[in-house]
């Protein structure tokens, strides 16, 4: 039966990796290559899970909705790609415990609300404010307008807010993912 131990922690890794880098940030630790390090673990991450998630799948061949092949290969099909990983995940859960696997349906929205939060930015949106500190303008540059302003909130505040939300959003992806391949790996050692 396949170890989801690597995947696991990889994953809980990614989750924890950049609350922990901001926090060094803040107390005025430099952590170099930061932005080489946390790209190259998401992707093992990634694929070390992907390879374990077929691996369940083989196992657990014959309990399943899913074959393996198609386990891996949701992930890359277009739309599908936005529900079919929730629905294998949650088959696979279920398949290993007998019951459950809801945690997967609320794993979707919440790797959704991360990705979104994580690509806006090279989407063209950002936040600006006139040089005497004035109202956050909001700016969505595809749609080539602001929107705004926020008279009450600073720059630097909607900064750290955004920032903040997506941090937390992005861990609690990870973290989700880390737990539905803990729940399954555990179900699969008890049969």
């Amino acid at each position: 039966m396949p170890s989801g131990v690597a995947a696991a922690a990889l994953l809980g890794a990614v989750a924890v990796l950049p609350l922990l880098l901001t926090a060094l940030g803040y107390a005025g630790v430099y952590v170099p290559m930061t932005h080489v390090a946390q790209p190259l673990i998401r992707v093992v991450a990634v694929v070390v899970t992907l390879v374990w998630l077929h691996r369940a799948f083989v196992a657990l061949r014959g309990r399943t909705k899913f074959s393996p092949g198609f386990a891996v290969a949701c992930w890359f099909i277009p739309l599908g790609n936005l529900f079919l990983p929730a629905l294998v995940f949650r088959d696979a859960w279920r398949a290993s415990r007998g019951r459950g696997g809801g945690l997967a349906l609320v794993w979707m929205p919440t790797w959704w609300m991360a990705t979104a939060l994580g690509i806006l930015p090279s989407l063209g949106f950002g936040a600006s404010s006139d040089s005497a500190g004035g109202p956050v303008l909001i700016h969505l540059r595809a749609l080539d307008q602001s929107v705004g302003p926020f008279e009450s909130l600073s720059l630097e505040t909607f900064s750290y807010l955004y920032s903040g939300l997506h941090i937390l959003i992005f861990g609690a992806a990870f973290g989700l993912l880390a737990l539905i391949v803990i729940n399954v790996s555990k179900g699969q050692q008890a049969q």
